[in-house]
């Protein structure tokens, strides 16, 4: 991997996509970002080692978006034993009678939907909790939980900075794909707030306009604002949300993301806006 140069933001990653901005953008004094990366830095750094943690952890970060008071799905703790369910300890079986199917059941480490499943009964979450949770070690390291399933049509990524939503994409379900109550890179297209146009030789030559595929909701302002409540709650200075969206508008935050892939737009929006916050520190 890319290192940086003296005299250039520094970036703390391990992900390949992120060496497109390595020796990017120029700095006056040293200064880092961390993308999902908890690396200690002796000199000032956006997204401290805290923030991070706090977005890679699912259940702390659902914790935390619950205190503030941000728009998101229902979820319920799973021990090696029992459940939490108000927050009182109760047997997997009388969670099991309580819930509105269907449900997902989610590892608190993991990303790219990995390890994700959707319950559709009280018979499959009886086979889930003897299969997956029930006595299993790695339930202590990793565990499940479960959170309530909105079938909202609409999900869209949002990319946030201390200064509000910079950039944002419209996952939008493949023809024919599968697992379509959720979407990821391999059964979703990912389509722009504006519209990229091309050279012959596929070079970018203009990022602007509406594009009408991207189908912004009314509530757009409203999701933005929940969007950096949720940054502030986790602590992190730029980051981005997945987030589902009914046609009313209603909205629900799945998570947070300190570490999202980069594309070749996602390379500029992200080189404009730290230009921008690097001033600030």
């Amino acid at each position: 991997m890319l290192k940086n140069k003296p005299g250039f933001l520094r970036i703390f990653s391990r992900h390949p996509s992120h060496s497109s901005i390595r020796n990017l953008i120029k700095v006056d004094k040293p200064i880092g970002l961390r993308l999902g990366s908890n690396t200690p830095c002796e000199h000032d750094c956006l997204n401290s080692v805290e923030g991070v943690e706090n977005s890679s952890n699912k259940l702390l970060m659902k914790d935390l978006f619950l205190k503030a008071g941000i728009s998101s799905p229902s979820f319920f703790k799973l021990s090696l034993t029992n459940a939490l369910l108000e927050g009182n300890v109760v047997t997997f079986e009388e969670l099991g009678k309580q819930l509105r199917y269907p449900v997902l059941a989610k590892r608190t480490f993991r990303s790219k939907g990995i390890g994700m499943l959707k319950i559709n009964n009280y018979e499959e979450y009886l086979t889930f909790i003897e299969d997956k949770v029930k006595n299993k070690k790695i339930q202590d390291r990793n565990p499940y939980y479960l959170e309530t399933f909105h079938n909202y049509s609409r999900e869209y990524r949002l990319h946030i900075s201390e200064n509000g939503c910079f950039y944002s994409c419209r996952k939008m379900l493949k023809e024919g794909g599968e697992k379509r109550w959720m979407r990821n890179d391999s059964n979703s297209i990912w389509i722009t707030e504006k519209v990229i146009t091309r050279n012959n030789e596929g070079q970018l030559i203009n990022y602007e306009g509406e594009n009408e595929l991207f189908n912004k909701p009314d509530t757009w302002d409203n999701i933005v604002t929940d969007c950096n409540n949720a940054r502030i709650a986790v602590g992190l200075n730029i980051c981005c949300f997945d987030v589902k969206v009914n046609r009313k508008g209603d909205w629900i935050i799945l998570e947070s993301n300190s570490a999202p892939s980069f594309g070749e737009i996602t390379k500029i929006m992200y080189g404009n806006e730290l230009i921008k916050l690097i001033n600030n520190v």
